[in-house]
């Protein structure tokens, strides 16, 4: 069955306005987690930024489109903890073991106080923790980058759905025009 001049028009209404929508609240989520900080002031990681990215619409049939606004956890494996928050700042609000997987051990520069105890206050420290030792971690505060885009956003998304397939109805309805003698 050939596709209907009104289903190609809608179509193409809802293409471009689903593109242009996820392209804007994409954007606002960059905006987000490149401006926001965490309560005692620390930016988010610069990677978050980076790793969002839109997809492509995608119909299901029946007038039914998608597209989705992603977080490549890839380049940004952090990404998610940030949104939602982990460990003792998250919903399950406990600290939680970290072990090296694919090194020898944990690593890191670590500022005063030391893990290890020392007294004296170093610049800051070198600190190791070779397999199977775990350090506990007590998790990442939420700090939300997407889902305010997303809510900021869910209004206009609507309206420009309803006045894109709006136009696509005027835009395949025949123009009728009645002249009168005068």
């Amino acid at each position: 069955m050939a596709q209907s001049d009104l289903s190609r028009s809608i179509e193409g209404k809802m293409l471009s306005v689903l593109t242009k929508m996820a392209g804007k609240i994409a954007a606002d989520a960059m905006t987000n987690a490149s401006t926001k900080t965490t309560s005692n002031g620390k930016n988010l990681p610069s990677e978050i930024v980076d790793a969002i990215g839109v997809g492509k619409v995608k119909s299901s049939g029946n007038g039914r489109y998608s597209i989705s606004v992603e977080v490549d956890l890839g380049i940004a494996p952090m990404a998610a903890a940030y949104e939602f928050g982990s460990g003792e700042r998250g919903k399950e609000g406990q600290d939680y073991p970290i072990v090296a997987k694919d090194a020898p051990a944990l690593a890191f520069m670590w500022k005063y106080p030391s893990p290890l105890g020392r007294k004296m206050k170093p610049m800051d420290e070198f600190v190791y923790f070779p397999k199977p030792n775990a350090v506990m971690h007590p998790g990442v505060e939420a700090v939300p980058y997407l889902t305010p885009a997303i809510k900021d956003n869910m209004q206009a998304l609507k309206l420009q759905i309803a006045l894109s397939a709006r136009q696509a109805i005027v835009d395949v309805t025949p123009k009728i025009v009645i002249i009168r003698p005068t």
